[in-house]
């Protein structure tokens, strides 16, 4: 009998913009698997929908025009807008399994009274901006020596964030009722799409759980993270690791500076409603049985979502009947990979429970960040320092980024000759992508 052919895994991180858009390629032999996960770009991206496509013709390329499993992890524009703008490609493809968190069940009752009450925080939200408004409006001396300008910093923010989530994107500098591109249509066009009945996943919180495996998959395990069912959790935000509570998104010494509590209470109810958002996303850990390797792919995942892990578990069983128990704490120390949450962001990524138990010599991690829009956003946190300094201990200098590509040598001097050598081989760039095989 002959043996079976190693696994290999090529994870291609596209370079698009502000936004997510992976493809897994597992080939064993001659066969392939190709798994997508997200594919969108922030709204204000210049040329945005012809950057798509050409991210999608690239996609259709390389899988054969054949995507055997896609992930929409949540219902932000920057994760799913490519499959409304490259409609026409991705119609034309072959789509086997879709996959997307329990939160975008129509028929889950918990999701719908969720979203219900986040559409009523969204319109209070622009009410309380209206108002603080009308009421600069009507008296123009108010903000002197500076603090108009910081009004306006402080709306700019707040039009950034509420322009992820739900259905508003707003025309530069205005949060006045402007509603297009609504990612829940991105959404619905996705699950138009498969060959197999559409998956809404959740955490299996029972004692005999199973990671997930596929046909066409051999030789990997997925484990669903998130998202958790728990309101507080989903609604959880605040970092307690990289930093306090009065700097989230960089904005908090605006709010600080603003005379007009409406404004403040506006700013407050965006990123709530935003984190809520990021908390649904549906996170996967895929581990590749024969190494132990894994990959981690959290999407946009923020502290809630991050902390229900802890109470997981899940039993493994092997072909002779033997079992064992699997834990996060397991998952992460065999993490090979790490997407980084949420753009590098304060919040994004646990520090104790998190990335300080990724500890595998061979850990790389992949943030898909654009620093220039960032700050055109306001968003002068995203990526944190702090993180990105720890990730580059953790990895010893094997970050790669979507918007300045692969490390220098200069930051690889921690690897060994020979290590730097192999992640120089097991990687590879263009002006589109970035790309990194895993060898099992």
């Amino acid at each position: 009998m002959q043996p079976q052919a190693t696994l290999v895994v090529k994870v291609r991180m596209y370079r698009q913009g502000f936004g997510d858009c992976f493809l897994l390629s597992f080939l064993r032999g001659g066969q392939t698997f190709n798994m997508l996960i997200d594919c969108g770009v922030l709204e204000n991206t210049e040329k945005k929908a012809a950057i798509m496509r050409l991210v999608a013709q690239d996609i259709k390329v390389v899988t054969a025009n054949r995507i055997d499993l896609l992930v929409a992890t949540h219902r932000h524009w920057d994760h799913v807008s490519g499959f409304l703008q490259a409609r026409r490609v991705f119609g034309s493809m072959e789509v086997g399994r879709i996959w997307m968190p329990w939160t975008e069940n129509p028929i889950d009752q918990q999701a719908a009274r969720m979203w219900k009450r986040s559409r009523a925080n969204l319109l209070l939200t622009r009410k309380l901006i209206t108002k603080s408004e009308s009421k600069e409006a009507q008296v123009p001396s108010v903000h002197q020596g500076g603090k108009t300008e910081k009004m306006e910093d402080l709306r700019a923010g707040i039009d950034s964030i509420l322009s992820f989530s739900m259905d508003t994107h707003p025309d530069a500098g205005s949060t006045r009722e402007v509603v297009r591109n609504d990612p829940r249509q991105a959404l619905a066009y996705v699950s138009t799409l498969g060959q197999a009945p559409l998956w809404y996943l959740e955490p299996d919180v029972s004692t005999e759980a199973a990671p997930l495996t596929l046909p066409g998959l051999e030789g990997v395990r997925i484990y669903v993270l998130g998202p958790p069912r728990d309101m507080m959790l989903l609604s959880h935000d605040y970092p307690n690791q990289w930093d306090a509570e009065d700097t989230i998104y960089g904005l908090s010494d605006l709010m600080k500076d603003s005379e007009d509590n409406k404004l403040r209470r506006a700013f407050r109810r965006a990123l709530s409603l935003d984190s809520v958002v990021n908390n649904t996303s549906l996170a996967l850990a895929i581990e590749l049985t024969e190494s132990g390797k894994v990959l981690l792919f959290p999407a946009d995942a923020q502290i809630g979502n991050w902390e229900s892990w802890s109470n997981l578990s899940w039993r493994v069983r092997a072909a002779d009947g033997s079992s064992w128990v699997v834990r996060i704490e397991d998952l992460l120390s065999r993490t090979v990979l790490y997407k980084v949450s949420h753009h590098g962001s304060h919040n994004g990524t646990l520090r104790r429970r998190g990335l300080e138990l990724m500890n595998h010599t061979d850990l790389v991690a992949m943030v898909p960040v654009d620093l220039e829009t960032a700050a055109e956003r306001l968003w002068w946190r995203i990526p944190e320092a702090q993180l990105m300094n720890s990730l580059k201990v953790h990895t010893r200098g094997r970050v790669i980024r979507s918007d300045t590509g692969l490390p220098d040598r200069d930051d690889l001097k921690r690897l060994s000759s020979q290590e730097t050598a192999a992640f120089i081989a097991a990687t590879r760039q263009q002006d589109m992508w970035v790309e990194l095989t895993i060898h099992e």
